[in-house]
């Protein structure tokens, strides 16, 4: 019932370009939070499970996006106001961009393998 252009994806090929095409993007708070951050996109992160619920609190604390806890009593029907409320306000979606972009450089995984070596090279310096 939505007068704008919504879509579902799932399975894609390509999501960096789904992502780079978005206004919007409603997703559970997982990793893809900091994958949709990177990317710019103004996300409406969803609390689905029990586990994501301080990944989601530290992203909606950082005004990394906006979030729903679908786990609380009246999750489900906060859901539509908000996606409404962040459809209606550009300059909101702007500054989650913004944000997100800020927050994001893309080099975590390098950083982690960085962190791997040299503590596997200092196990080794102490064998």
């Amino acid at each position: 019932g939505s007068p704008h252009q919504v879509f579902v994806r799932h399975d894609l090929a390509d999501m960096a370009a789904a992502m780079a095409s978005a206004d919007l993007a409603v997703s559970a708070a997982g990793s893809t939070l900091w994958e949709l951050a990177f990317m710019g996109v103004p996300t409406l992160a969803l609390v689905a499970a029990e586990g994501q619920r301080p990944a989601a609190a530290a992203y909606g604390a950082a005004g990394l996006g906006d979030v729903i806890d679908l786990l609380a009593a009246d999750g489900e029907a906060r859901l539509g106001p908000a996606i409404a409320t962040l459809l209606g306000d550009a300059e909101r979606r702007r500054t989650i961009a913004a944000r997100g972009r800020a927050a994001v450089d893309g080099q975590g995984a390098a950083r982690v393998c960085q962190r791997i070596e040299a503590l596997l090279l200092k196990a080794r310096a102490q064998a």
